[in-house]
């Protein structure tokens, strides 16, 4: 957190339940909060841990369903419901972090050295990327969904892409792709 402060950036930091902070002249474990499902709570400079750093921000969420372990969210901006928004934006680059990693192009494992070629590898990546994502949105709003997830099996868009994309080319369908309008 000092590292983003030198640098003037803003964070926003998931704590575990079992995390002590002190607020309003009050220490307690996170989980003490006790969340009910689709609660919010914030807090204002509130001390992280027994040894008091901060002070911080706390955004409390638990969801409406209330089966996910409530999130607690440590930020140095105030805390409100732009705090759990932005934080929930982190899963759309987690999702794509793990289609590169072994659940998808498994880039972690080349050998290249040379950072020119890494470049291009990264390059082409990240047009398969958005190529399979691409089936994968076409073959929700086609309604073909169901002949791919069997079951309670909910694949992810790349994943749902790959499968729509060979089924489609298999079958001596055409390729279907646009590129997004950037301008």
């Amino acid at each position: 957190m000092n590292f983003c402060k030198r640098h003037g950036w803003h964070f926003r930091l998931r704590l575990k339940c079992d995390t002590w902070i002190r607020a309003n002249r009050r220490g307690f474990q996170l989980k003490d909060l006790q969340l009910q499902a689709g609660e919010r709570r914030y807090f204002a400079n509130v001390y992280i841990t027994r040894k008091r750093r901060g002070p911080f921000h706390l955004a409390c969420w638990r969801s409406v369903e209330g089966k996910d372990d409530p999130w607690y969210i440590a930020t140095d901006e105030t805390a409100d419901a732009k705090t759990l928004f932005e934080y929930k934006k982190r899963f759309y680059v987690e999702t794509m972090f793990s289609a590169f990693k072994r659940r998808g192009f498994d880039i972690e494992r080349t050998r290249i050295q040379k950072p020119e070629r890494i470049s291009r590898l990264l390059l082409v990546v990240v047009v398969a990327y958005l190529f399979l994502t691409d089936q994968g949105l076409r073959c929700i709003r086609r309604g073909k969904r169901r002949y791919f997830e069997k079951g309670h099996r909910f694949y992810s868009l790349l994943r749902l892409g790959e499968l729509y994309f060979s089924d489609r080319f298999d079958s001596g369908f055409g390729i279907e792709f646009s590129l997004p309008r950037l301008c």
